[in-house]
């Protein structure tokens, strides 16, 4: 490791809940790939309810983070100097739920460029510029709470 100490909380629950999401993701994830061999195909699987209230929660996620850190980024700030060998685990968490989120969507961006690449070059201009944008965005947030938090490792 890199030389910390291992606390019950949060390294207990965070390692729980990393197990858990790997084994429910494993366990109820595509296990078929779909082929897309038009636009309208994946537009089709885009606007998906499902598709839609996954990509809203994380739009949510990201902008209920954006405003907390804003509002909060003086005091965020002042705490960081103030904690740091010990800093507010839900500080931490903040930036880094940002750039995880924002990296779901770039993924995203990029599978659907991907895919549309194949089929019309015209068509994935958007994706490209989404993926920009959101990869941008996941950029400054990991850099945002590297220095904020620089004893800290965000993989």
């Amino acid at each position: 490791l890199l030389g910390e100490k291992l606390h019950p909380w949060p390294d207990l629950p965070a390692t729980f809940s990393i197990i858990i999401g790997t084994v429910l993701t494993t366990s109820m994830g595509a296990h078929h790939d779909v082929e897309v061999s038009s636009v309208q195909q994946l537009q089709h699987i885009i606007l998906r309810p499902a598709a839609l209230a996954m990509i809203g929660g994380i739009v949510l996620m990201i902008t209920v983070s954006f405003l907390l850190q804003n509002l909060n980024s003086m005091t965020i700030e002042h705490e960081a100097t103030r904690r740091f060998e010990n800093p507010n685990i839900l500080k931490v968490f903040l930036p880094a739920w940002t750039a995880a989120a924002t990296g779901i969507l770039t993924n995203l961006a990029l599978k659907s460029l991907s895919e549309l690449l194949e089929i019309s070059l015209t068509a994935s201009i958007a994706c490209l510029f989404t993926a920009a944008l959101c990869a941008i965005v996941q950029v400054q947030y990991i850099n945002r709470g590297l220095r904020l938090y620089p004893q800290t490792v965000f993989f």
